[in-house]
């Protein structure tokens, strides 16, 4: 593990600047284009429902900024687990039961269909906020300790 972070020191400190912003950034950029494609579709489809659905679509999309983040935090500090538990939670843990109860509580079992995507983002938000949190005070922890 310490070499392991030790090479990755020695390549962010050696590296020249240009290739290694391209080589960090391009996945990311990747990444959010096509998250932002999958939203505009999304958006597309849910937008014939009406105002109500597109507003629900609309109010839930800039929290998975937090979900996003809290994961690439935990994939960059080597945290296999939480990374992939924040990676599977919005469309598997999350999104496959709530869709398959959801469409049970509305007269209209179409519109628990779907609200399923906006509820599992709203449940991987919180496993988002929880993870993130967990990691802020094992850094305050860690902090306090190498200072003294």
């Amino acid at each position: 593990m310490q070499q392991e972070a030790n090479s990755k020191y020695i390549r962010m400190t050696t590296e020249p600047i240009p290739k290694l912003i391209c080589t960090l950034a391009v996945p990311t950029i990747i990444s959010m284009l096509v998250t932002a494609l999958y939203n505009i579709a999304d958006t597309f489809f849910v937008g014939r429902l009406g105002t109500e659905a597109t507003a629900g679509v609309g109010l839930v999309f800039p929290i998975m900024a937090v979900v996003t983040i809290t994961n690439m935090l935990y994939q960059n500090i080597g945290r296999v687990v939480g990374a992939t538990l924040l990676a599977v939670a919005r469309q598997g843990l999350m999104f496959i039961p709530v869709v398959l109860i959801l469409p049970h509580m509305f007269k209209k079992p179409i519109w628990g269909v779907y609200l399923a995507q906006p509820t599992a983002d709203l449940f991987a938000f919180a496993l988002a906020l929880v993870l993130a949190v967990r990691m802020y005070r094992e850094l305050r922890e860690k902090e306090k300790t190498e200072l003294s």
